[in-house]
């Protein structure tokens, strides 16, 4: 399930399955994963990055939530910078 959701040759649809399928688990790894793709912002896929922060914010741990929030202005920062 990770190899698919860190894939970008896969299909979104694929991906976000993964994703879902992911953070079900409540591994830690899993988690980890989540939270680095957040802190990474990698690529700035938004709709990969928006179905990320929803599966940390279903969550509810503060650690999550930190992980959504700096993800999230970590992609801004990228995009602000890109568009300019």
């Amino acid at each position: 399930m990770i190899a698919i959701y860190k894939d970008p040759i896969q299909p979104m649809e694929t991906r976000i399955a993964a994703l879902q399928a992911l953070s079900q688990t409540q591994h830690p790894d899993a988690i980890k994963i989540l939270h680095d793709f957040m802190y990474q912002s990698v690529g700035v896929n938004y709709a990969l990055l928006t179905a990320t922060a929803n599966s940390l914010i279903s969550n509810q741990r503060p650690e999550d939530i930190i992980a959504m929030i700096n993800g999230v202005a970590s992609a801004q920062k990228k995009f602000l910078k890109h568009s300019y």
